[in-house]
């Protein structure tokens, strides 16, 4: 069964296998000088090594956790982070591998190290270069670790630019609303202006159109008026004229009455009856005075009397009327008058 680690395990385990390559470097030997036996009253010779602080490496495996919890918090790089944690797994499976090829190669070395004792002061300088290889790698840790504080600081950084350009966007979309809600409103006022100066142009021409109409109608009513006055005053010219003309025909009727009621008279035989009788005669006649018909409408009480009188009218034709054919048919067509002979 295969075992997995993720980022941090990986780490742990790497540093854990520095720690033993040191621990076993520094208990190594000269490969180059051959191992001299030692007496057995001989004094053991006092080898230096360096105690590795667990401490130190916990205090650096916990912030070296922190720093993974912080970036396990970015969900964004969570498949990335995988993936990389799925290749060192597979390259530190390979570096054990080499490394354990390693360690027994380091054991040989060591072995042949115990026997070369006259390299002690050999394997103390390469123990002084190996601490100043563990201080690198102090020193490359801290720059790591300065790196991914610089990356998180970088990433914030970041957010907090998109989040400031979000805002612009949504105070840039906020203003373009708004401009664009003032720009309707505009166009909505500037309708609403012009629809009101058109329904006052409208209203303004039905006014003129209604004052033209009422000036018409008045200009129209005072010519009426003044055709009706101008009537009036012909027709009252004319009844005057009428009365003045029918005053005067009335005297020319009035003599002509009198001329045809004497010429009746002329042709009346007036003996043998009572005085003072007198009738109502209607002669109709045609131009010139031709009489064409005599009744009486009003009798004498006497027949004798009214017959008499319409044989005189009879006689006494042609009458006499005026040459005036108009007079003559409105008044002397058919005339009444009373005949009183005597």
């Amino acid at each position: 069964m295969k075992v997995r680690f993720n980022g941090i395990q990986g780490f742990i385990l790497a540093l854990i296998v520095h720690v033993l390559a040191i621990g076993l470097l520094l208990f190594s030997l000269d490969f180059g000088k051959e191992v001299k036996p030692q007496r057995m009253d001989a004094e053991p010779k006092v080898i230096d090594a360096v105690v590795v602080d667990q401490s130190k490496i916990k205090a650096e495996v916990e912030k070296l956790k922190e720093a993974e919890k912080q970036k396990k918090r970015e969900e964004d790089k969570r498949k990335q982070e995988a993936m990389e944690a799925e290749k060192r797994r597979k390259q530190e499976e390979q570096r054990l591998k080499e490394l354990k090829k390693k360690q027994q190669e380091i054991k040989r070395k060591r072995e042949e190290e115990e026997r070369k004792l006259r390299q002690i002061e050999e394997r103390r300088v390469q123990q002084e270069k190996e601490k100043q290889r563990i201080e690198q790698e102090r020193l490359k840790l801290e720059e790591q670790k300065r790196r991914e504080a610089e990356e998180l600081a970088r990433i914030e950084e970041e957010k907090k630019k998109k989040e400031e350009e979000l805002r612009r966007r949504e105070e840039e979309k906020r203003l373009k609303a708004e401009k664009e809600r003032k720009r309707k409103e505009a166009e909505e006022e500037q309708k609403r202006l012009k629809e009101e100066k058109r329904k006052q142009e409208e209203a303004k021409k039905k006014a003129e159109e209604e004052k033209r109409r009422k000036e018409e109608e008045a200009r129209k009513k005072a010519e009426a008026e003044k055709k009706r006055r101008a009537e009036e005053e012909r027709k009252r010219r004319e009844a005057e004229m009428a009365a003045e003309e029918a005053e005067r025909n009335k005297e020319i009727v009035a003599s002509y009455i009198s001329k045809i009621a004497a010429q009746v008279e002329r042709n009346f035989n007036i003996r043998g009856f009572e005085p003072g009788l007198k009738c109502v005669l209607e002669i109709r006649m045609v131009p010139g005075g031709d009489v064409i018909g005599v009744r009486v409408i009003e009798s004498s009480g006497d027949p004798r009397f009214d017959r008499q009188a319409e044989i005189a009218a009879q006689k006494a034709s042609p009458l006499p009327v005026p040459d005036d054919v108009k007079l003559f048919n409105q008044y002397f067509r058919t005339i009444r008058f009373v005949f009183k002979p005597g």
